[in-house]
């Protein structure tokens, strides 16, 4: 008999990576939150006087060390990720497109599934209406997850880190959630 599954929810950011881990139980209210919170990278380009691309990738690189570490852990055989949006401005743009750069080559290396879920949906998932706030879809998350060790995080931290558990609570209907809930304590073919 195998141990239960991990699964990780992520926001991807370069200034702050969104993440949350889960062990899955046989059904969705047996879900066990083990990990929530927000991987930051700070900007030093003005400081180290290099240019803002090359400390960019400075800090892309200290994402995938802190991402291998986290996989090594868990060995998830699945990422639910809050969907890509590409702001305004290109500077931020490319930042995130780089987060995702590496949240993508890393579940392509390891072998991981990775599902995306918009606002929208982890919104109607978590609180069953579009509409809800973040406060919300926190103290909803909060109930279900008893999750009050997380209470005393700074905000910037646990908005990041909420919405990657909502990103998981959204992928709960895909079939390969439901697969994987199939053979939690039974064999595991990864």
């Amino acid at each position: 008999m195998n141990p239960p599954f991990t699964v990780f929810g992520v926001v991807p950011a370069l200034r702050r990576f969104g993440y949350a881990v889960v062990v899955l139980g046989r059904r969705p209210e047996e879900d066990r939150l083990l990990d929530l919170g927000a991987f930051k990278t700070e900007a030093c380009a003005r400081k180290l006087r290099v240019r803002e691309m090359d400390d960019v990738s400075r800090r892309a690189r200290e994402l995938q060390v802190w991402l291998t570490k986290l996989i090594t852990e868990h060995s998830p055989p699945l990422i639910c990720a809050k969907s890509l949006s590409i702001p305004r401005s290109a500077s931020a743009a490319a930042k995130v497109a780089r987060a995702w750069g590496v949240l993508d080559a890393m579940a392509s290396f390891e072998s991981i599934s990775l599902l995306q879920s918009t606002p929208q949906e982890i919104k109607k998932a978590v609180c069953k209406v579009v509409t809800a706030s973040k406060y919300d879809v926190r103290n909803a998350l909060l109930s279900r997850f008893d999750a009050n060790k997380w209470l005393d995080l700074p905000d910037d931290v646990a908005e990041h880190g909420f919405d990657a558990l909502g990103a998981i609570v959204a992928c709960e209907n895909t079939a390969y959630m439901q697969i994987l809930r199939s053979q939690v304590g039974g064999s595991r073919g990864r």
